[in-house]
């Protein structure tokens, strides 16, 4: 079973911890992504707050891409090319543009 051995099975929504004498009882790393997570509420709520003042709703987004790359490719050769670097310091594919203008990725994607 994947995860299985880990207390971690899900790193993003796992907040559960254990249980120990009636009392939850978390890791360092389930309090940084609690505390994490409740730091960025107030950014959430007022970018809310924002759209709603000027009449835009939040979450028409068309579409997301979400990489999940748990050993792949370096960021270089994918999605932060360096183009301007030296030869010996970037990758070694090449660059192209995408909808969003001066945002350029590696060829392969």
């Amino acid at each position: 079973v994947h995860g299985e051995g880990h207390s971690h099975a899900n790193a993003f929504t796992d907040f559960h911890g254990s249980t120990r004498e009636g009392l939850a009882v978390t890791d360092r790393r389930g309090m940084l992504k609690a505390g994490m997570a409740g730091l960025s509420l107030p950014g959430l709520l007022e970018a809310r707050a924002q759209a709603k003042q000027a009449g835009r709703k939040m979450g028409d987004n068309k579409s997301v891409i979400l990489l999940w790359m748990c050993g792949g490719p370096s960021h270089i050769d994918t999605l932060d090319p360096k183009p301007d670097l030296p030869q010996n310091k970037r990758g070694p594919f090449s660059t192209i543009p995408t909808t969003l203008p001066g945002v350029h990725v590696c060829e392969h994607l």
